[in-house]
């Protein structure tokens, strides 16, 4: 008995192990000082995000700027003749929107104009075409294999509308209409789907755009003139179609006090006083669009797109203003203020006609 008592005594007990858990109190605890750990991490976070995402859109607008600025050069060196103020007002009848239709009519346009566009840049060139048949008079049969050159006019735009194709900042479209392929004799080359030279509208061939028309070669007139009393032919159409050079150019417009102090170069960017005498433009150029134009609206008054031009010596001085702040998801307000001014590049350029009339 005694030992059967002394084996129980001494057979090894087993350990009993607590199952109490963490109380509310240190789980509150253990949470308040996991937040106070993490949270600074997360805004270091999120800040350094936000600061990337910045500095990207501006580094894509500045590119997109350059590179819009570099083709407008290119296309502008290849020019004879660029449209001052006076002219530009001139062939749009003060900028109207309505197409003219009939001859001699002077209280309309002879370039598309609306309330969604105004034209900004306006110049003559010439372009090359290739396969074109040699001028055969005796009808002995030619090959396509000719080269020459048509007369072009280029305008671009600045374009403010609704689409939401594209950015709700503005936009710089290219609009050309170009002549036909002629022959020594002037009679406009056929195209080669067909021996008709119907001229409109274009079937791909090598006759001109709807609405073009030659300028008057007259030379009993100054040159200047002729360009100035251009119009196309009043009973076409046109057909050609704008193309979209460049988005997220800057709408905010002259009505905002930050714009006019900081981009006007009548106003002082320290005082944001008017100087007085000072113009947008330096002496001997004229600025196109013409803002005192009653033809041009408010809206386009945003000095992100315009030009100085010189009319005596064809040289054009063209300045553009980006909007990378329009390129933010939920960006509540993308236009320009004194604060967030880095998010609006701009860039500039002076750039002179090297072509001529032949």
């Amino acid at each position: 008995m005694i030992d059967q008592l002394l084996r129980i005594g001494l057979r090894p007990q087993r350990q009993r192990h607590s199952k109490k858990g963490f109380t509310l109190v240190e789980l509150l605890v253990a949470s308040i000082l996991s937040s106070l750990v993490i949270a600074p991490i997360v805004g270091v976070i999120s800040s350094v995000l936000i600061s990337e995402k910045n500095e990207e859109v501006k580094s894509k607008s500045q590119q997109e700027l350059q590179n819009a600025l570099a083709f407008i050069e290119r296309d502008v060196e290849q020019a004879f003749y660029i449209y001052d103020q006076a002219g530009l007002s001139a062939i749009t009848g003060d900028y109207s929107t309505s197409i003219c239709s009939s001859a001699g009519s002077s209280s309309c346009t002879n370039i598309p104009v609306s309330n969604d566009r105004i034209p900004v840049l306006a110049f003559w060139k010439r372009d090359k075409v290739g396969g074109v048949p040699a001028f055969d008079p005796a009808g002995l049969g030619s090959s396509w294999d000719e080269e020459t050159f048509v007369y072009t006019l280029v305008v671009y735009y600045l374009t403010i509308d609704n689409n939401t194709t594209w950015s709700d900042a503005a936009r710089i479209t290219r609009w050309e209409i170009s002549d036909g392929a002629r022959f020594p004799n002037g009679a406009l080359v056929p195209s080669p789907a067909t021996t008709s030279t119907s001229t409109c509208p274009q079937d791909g061939g090598f006759e001109r755009d709807c609405g073009f028309q030659l300028f008057d070669f007259d030379e009993g007139q100054p040159f200047d003139t002729r360009m100035q009393q251009w119009t196309k032919v009043p009973a076409e159409t046109f057909t050609a179609r704008a193309i979209v050079l460049v988005d997220y150019i800057d709408q905010s417009d002259l009505s905002n006090a930050d714009v006019q102090c900081k981009f006007d170069p009548r106003f002082n960017p320290s005082t944001c006083l008017q100087n007085a005498g000072a113009d947008i433009c330096p002496a001997n150029y004229t600025q196109v669009p013409d803002y005192n134009n009653s033809g041009v609206g408010a809206k386009f008054k945003t000095l992100s797109f315009f030009a100085c031009v010189n009319d005596d010596n064809f040289t054009a001085q063209i300045f553009l203003r980006g909007n990378s702040l329009a390129r933010l998801p939920k960006s509540s307000s993308a236009v320009f203020s004194e604060s967030n001014e880095l998010f609006f590049p701009t860039e500039r350029t002076e750039v002179r006609a090297n072509a001529f009339v032949p």
